[in-house]
C-alpha cells in the first residue's frame, strides 16, 4: 500500500507535504517496485545468477551480465496498480514455488528499504545544510544584540529601547522600516534558495534524485514530462505484452518510451539549472536592497543621527532573531524526518508458497484446444468440400450429366492394365460383380438387349475406358457371347500388351487405309474363350485421318455378321475428337469417369460433345469409386427389363468366312 503523504525534506514554508494519491505518483511508486536497481539486488540476494534452475547455464568464461539477469527477472515479475485503489500487486512467475515466494518477498523487502532510503536521505542533507545556517545566523543574531546593547550604553539618557512607540518618526524612517522588512524578506529567500540548491547539488546530475527534491517534482515541466513518460511506458508494456522484441511495433514502443525519458532528463536538468540561476538572482536583489537600506539609513543619519543609528541595530537584530527563529523551527522538522525514515510502501500481504500452478489452466486450454480443432476441422472439410470441382458419386453424377448411373466401379490397386484383367478371378471378385452390374445396366438402358456394339471414351485420358471396355468385353465373353473388342485408340493402344505381351503390326489402322487383306492377322482370340481383338495397328497418317468414319461404319457391319457383341475402345474425347465419327454408327456409348477425378465441367463437355454428335451416351460408368460412392444407388429412366437370349447362335451371315 502506498502512503497517502510523505513530508519533503524542506523546511518552513516549503516543508509541505508530497501528495502520493495523484495517479502519476503511484504510477511513479508503481515503476519504482520493479525497477533495475531492485531486481538486481533480488538476484544478487538470491543467487539466481549461478543457479541454473532459473537461467540455462552458462560457461564460467561467459557469466551472465547485471543487465542481462534483470531483463531475465523482469520477464518474469510484474508490479499492477490495483484499480481504484492504492494497493501495488507484485506478481512473480516460475516453475519453482518457493523461489517464486523468495523472489516476490525479496522486491517487496528491497523497493521499501530503498524508498525509505531515499526519504532518510533527502531529510539529512535538509539538516546538515539548516544546522550550518542555524550556526550563522546565531553568530549574526550575538553581534545584533552586543551591538545595540553597546548603542544603549553610549547614549543612557535617551529612551532608546527596542520598541520604538515613543519614538519620533518621518517618512525616512518608515521607509527605513519598509526596507529592513524587505531585507529580511529577502534573507529568507535565500536561505530558502540555498537549501533548494543545497539539495539539487547533493543530488548531482541523477534524475532520479532530483526527482524526489519538491522544487523540481512540483514544477508542471517536470509533471507533465513524468505524465507523458507514464504513457509511453503504458505503451511499451503493450507492446511487449502483444509482439516480440524484434517486431516493428515493439521497437517503436522502446525507442519512444526511451525519447520520452531523455524529454523527462532534460527537463529535470533545464530546471535544475534554473533553479540554481534564481539563487543567484534572489541573492543579487537581497544585495541591491541591502545597499537601498544603506542609502536611507545614510539620509536618516542626517536627519536624526542617534534615533536612526539605533533603529539600524533594532532592526538588524529582530531580522536576525527572526531569522533564526524560523531556521530552529525548520530544523526541528528536519529532524524529525529524518528520525521517522519511514518508506512509502507499507506491506499488506506476505507472499506465500503457491499449493497449485497458476498456468497453464490445462481444463481451459483443453476445452480451446477441442473447439478450436472441431471448428478449423469443420472449416477445413468445408473448404475441401466447396473447392472440389470432381465427379465423387453415381448420384452426384447423374444430377451433373442428366445420364444414369450404369454402374461404379471399386478403387483397385494395380500397377499395370494387365493386372486389372478381370480374367480368372474369383466369381465373387468385387470388380467382377461391378462388370456384372454394368453389363445389366447395359441390357435394359437404351436399346438394352437389341444393342450390340458398345463404345467406350471418357473426358480425359487416364481415367479408366481402357480397363472398363476390357473387362466389359471379358464379361459379355463370359456369359457365352462371341464378343469382339476393336482397339480404336490409334494414339496410345494397350490391349495388345494386356492380351499378348507384345504389339501387333496389323490391325484397325490397315483395314481403315485399304490393306483389308491382312484383317486376318489383326483380329486374333485371345487368351479368353469367345474374346476376340482387333488390334489398333501401325501408321505413319495422323489417328484422325485414318478412323474415317465410313470405313469404320463399313468395319462394324461386317463384323455383325461374326459377333454376338462388339466392344470399342477409342481415346479421351475430351482432348481427341478421334471418337465422335465413331459414335454415330454404335448402338450405346458410354462415358467413363473418374471418381475423384474427373473434373465436372470437362465431363459434362464431354456429355455434350457426344450429344452433338448424334451419339448420346446412354449412361456413365463411375471409376475407381470410393466406399462412400458405392453406397450410393442409381436415378434415371430405366427401360423395361430384358431377358438375355438363350441362344449364342450367330446372326446369319452372306457366306463371307
Amino acid at each position: 500500500a502506498v502512503e497517502q503523504q510523505r513530508t519533503t525534506a524542506m523546511g518552513a514554508e516549503a516543508f509541505q507535504p508530497e501528495d502520493l494519491s495523484t495517479l502519476e505518483a503511484l504510477t511513479s511508486v508503481e515503476r519504482r517496485v520493479t525497477s533495475a536497481a531492485v531486481l538486481l539486488h533480488v538476484a544478487r540476494e538470491l543467487k539466481l545468477f549461478d543457479d541454473p534452475t532459473f537461467a540455462p547455464a552458462r560457461p564460467v568464461s561467459a557469466p551472465y551480465h547485471e543487465d542481462e539477469m534483470v531483463a531475465i527477472l523482469g520477464r518474469n515479475v510484474t508490479a499492477a496498480l490495483e484499480r481504484g485503489t492504492r494497493h501495488i500487486v507484485v506478481t512473480v512467475d516460475d516453475t519453482n514455488p518457493q523461489r517464486a515466494r523468495d523472489i516476490c518477498a525479496g522486491i517487496v523487502a528491497e523497493a521499501g528499504r530503498q524508498s525509505g532510503q531515499a526519504t532518510t536521505a533527502a531529510a539529512a542533507a535538509a539538516k546538515g545544510t539548516l544546522e550550518e545556517e542555524k550556526t550563522r545566523a546565531e553568530a549574526k543574531l550575538e553581534f545584533s544584540q552586543k551591538a545595540v546593547d553597546e548603542f544603549r550604553r553610549r547614549f543612557p539618557s535617551l529612551p532608546l529601547d527596542e520598541v520604538r512607540n515613543g519614538m519620533k518618526t518621518n517618512s525616512i524612517d518608515e521607509a527605513i522600516r519598509g526596507l529592513v522588512a524587505a531585507v529580511g524578506s529577502a534573507e529568507a529567500d535565500v536561505l530558502k534558495e540555498t537549501s533548494g540548491v543545497a539539495q539539487l547539488n547533493a543530488a548531482g546530475d541523477d534524475v532520479g534524485a532530483l526527482l524526489e527534491t519538491p522544487n523540481i517534482s512540483s514544477s508542471p515541466e517536470v509533471v507533465a514530462a513524468k505524465r507523458a513518460l507514464a504513457i509511453r511506458q503504458a505503451e511499451f508494456r503493450a507492446a511487449d505484452d502483444e509482439y516480440g522484441p524484434r517486431h516493428p511495433q515493439h521497437q517503436i514502443a522502446v525507442k519512444q518510451l526511451a525519447e520520452a525519458k531523455a524529454d523527462l532528463s532534460r527537463v529535470v536538468l533545464q530546471l535544475k539549472s534554473a533553479l540554481i540561476s534564481r539563487l543567484s538572482k534572489v541573492r543579487e536583489d537581497q544585495s541591491k536592497l541591502a545597499e537601498s537600506l544603506e542609502k536611507r539609513k545614510a539620509e536618516a543619519i542626517r536627519f536624526q543621527e542617534v534615533s536612526g543609528e539605533f533603529a539600524k541595530l533594532v532592526s538588524a537584530l529582530e531580522a536576525d532573531r527572526e531569522n533564526h527563529n524560523r531556521l530552529q523551527t525548520r530544523l526541528k522538522e528536519a529532524e524529525t524526518n529524518m528520525a521517522l525514515g519511514s518508506s512509502d510502501l507499507n506491506v499488506v500481504d506476505q507472499p506465500m508458497v503457491p499449493t497449485w500452478p497458476s498456468k497453464p489452466k490445462k481444463s481451459l486450454i483443453t476445452g480451446a484446444a477441442g473447439a478450436f480443432g472441431f471448428g478449423l476441422g469443420g472449416a477445413l472439410a468445408l473448404l475441401l468440400h466447396f473447392i472440389d470441382r470432381s465427379v465423387r458419386g453415381i448420384q452426384a453424377g447423374e444430377e451433373l450429366l442428366r445420364l444414369p448411373g450404369l454402374a461404379a466401379l471399386p478403387e483397385e490397386s494395380v500397377h499395370s492394365l494387365k493386372e486389372a484383367l478381370m480374367h480368372d478371378r474369383a466369381a465373387g471378385d468385387r470388380q467382377r460383380e461391378a462388370f456384372r452390374s454394368l453389363r445389366t445396366s447395359l441390357s435394359i438402358l437404351g436399346r438394352g438387349a437389341s444393342a450390340r456394339t458398345y463404345l467406350f471414351t471418357s473426358a480425359r485420358p487416364g481415367e479408366g475406358k481402357s480397363y472398363t471396355a476390357m473387362n466389359f468385353a471379358v464379361s459379355l465373353a463370359q456369359q457365352g457371347y462371341r464378343t469382339l473388342i476393336i482397339e480404336a485408340n490409334l494414339r496410345t493402344p494397350s490391349l495388345d500388351m494386356v492380351f499378348f505381351g507384345k504389339r501387333n503390326p496389323s490391325g484397325l489402322a490397315d483395314h481403315l487405309t485399304g490393306q483389308g487383306a491382312r484383317d486376318s492377322k489383326a483380329c486374333r482370340q485371345t487368351p479368353v474363350p469367345n474374346l476376340f481383338l482387333f488390334s489398333a495397328g501401325q501408321s505413319d497418317r495422323h489417328p484422325a485421318e485414318v478412323l474415317h468414319e465410313q470405313a469404320f461404319a463399313a468395319l462394324l457391319k461386317d463384323a455383325r455378321n461374326w459377333f454376338h457383341k462388339i466392344v470399342i475402345d477409342t481415346p479421351a474425347i475430351g482432348r481427341h475428337t478421334d471418337a465422335l465419327p465413331l459414335a454415330r454408327h454404335v448402338d450405346t456409348v458410354c462415358l467413363v469417369v473418374k471418381a475423384g477425378s474427373t473434373p465436372r465441367g470437362e465431363a459434362v463437355r464431354s456429355s455434350n460433345r457426344l450429344a452433338m454428335a448424334g451419339a448420346k451416351p446412354a449412361g456413365f460408368v463411375l471409376n475407381s469409386a470410393t466406399r462412400e460412392a458405392l453406397r450410393g444407388g442409381f436415378v434415371g429412366d430405366f427401360a423395361a427389363a430384358h431377358t438375355a437370349p438363350s441362344s449364342r447362335s450367330l446372326p446369319s451371315s452372306s457366306g463371307r468366312h
